[in-house]
């Protein structure tokens, strides 16, 4: 696969500067109005290979510049491995190389690993306005990822964490093995060396990001609409900041989401619990009733 992407990105903004104290505030305000323009192609090339017996490699290398819009009309995978957004911010610029292992070696059980590098450039110091803000409120209206603990990236922070720039590299395995029709279990391991390559905090690691993550869960579904899912993630120290002076203690994080849905999928019932034992962090409960029409 061999995809080309023509990009173009701008940011402006408005500065007003006047004295706190005076007591006309507008009359003495001076504005200023800056603004930014990028416009550059984007290749993306990828490449699936299958094994006879059942085994298939990936392999991605994508060029991406996260545009400030909340969604994307356009292809947002390479050979199957979708775009990461997780790191880069609105504006930010991301170079990546990914190799991906996946074999279901039986019928019940699953393993894939993966080596992934990225290059992210936040554009955060070097160029104005510094950043785009997160629309945490129009997140709400993203379709709901219910039991979505067995498939996220185990990562503890919602917002992209504030760095300017950075060298991520990580390597992971996991397992998936169905007991029954209905117990499922799966295990993760992920290790990550990651290096600040800005300007004010260079050679710091990028923030929230731990050496060592595993992790250790299980699934249980029923044809009657009930579902439940929970998980045991251990993450390594790690730094809260990008001058790394708010570590996060190493240790447990639990969690688990159970849930039902009517067959006509009208109604839904939920239950869940983040961050139990977790040091760093309040545990999290949350139930809800929803009605859809």
């Amino acid at each position: 696969q061999g995809d080309l992407f023509y990009q173009h990105h701008r940011r402006s903004a408005t500065y007003s500067d006047y004295a706190l104290l005076s007591p006309f505030p507008p009359l003495f305000s001076v504005f200023g109005q800056e603004d930014y323009s990028q416009n550059r192609f984007y290749p993306r090339v990828g490449l699936v290979y299958c094994f006879n017996d059942g085994p298939q490699v990936r392999l991605a290398y994508q060029r991406w510049l996260r545009p400030s819009l909340f969604s994307s009309l356009g292809p947002v995978a390479t050979a199957g491995i979708p775009l990461d957004d997780r790191l880069v911010m609105r504006g930010g610029e991301l170079t990546r190389l990914r190799g991906q292992f996946e074999w279901e070696y039986s019928k019940k059980s699953f393993v894939s690993a993966f080596l992934d590098y990225k290059e992210v450039d936040n554009k955060r110091f070097s160029q104005t306005p510094f950043t785009l803000n997160e629309l945490e409120s129009l997140a709400k209206l993203r379709p709901r990822r219910l039991g979505s603990l067995a498939s996220d990236d185990m990562l503890e922070f919602v917002n992209t964490p504030e760095y300017d720039e950075g060298k991520i590299r990580s390597a992971g395995v996991s397992i998936n093995h169905l007991l029954t029709d209905k117990w499922g279990l799966f295990s993760r391991y992920v290790a990550t060396s990651s290096e600040n390559t800005g300007t004010t905090f260079s050679g710091n690691r990028v923030p929230y990001l731990p050496r060592h993550i595993f992790a250790l869960g299980a699934t249980w579904v029923d044809p009657s609409g009930w579902y439940f899912i929970s998980r045991m993630v251990y993450r390594s120290i790690r730094y809260k900041d990008e001058a790394n002076l708010v570590p996060l203690d190493s240790g447990w994080s639990g969690a688990f989401d159970l849930f039902w849905q009517s067959k006509d999928r009208h109604w839904l019932l939920r239950v869940s619990a983040d961050n139990a034992f977790d040091k760093n962090n309040p545990t999290q409960y949350t139930a809800e009733i929803n009605f859809r029409f």
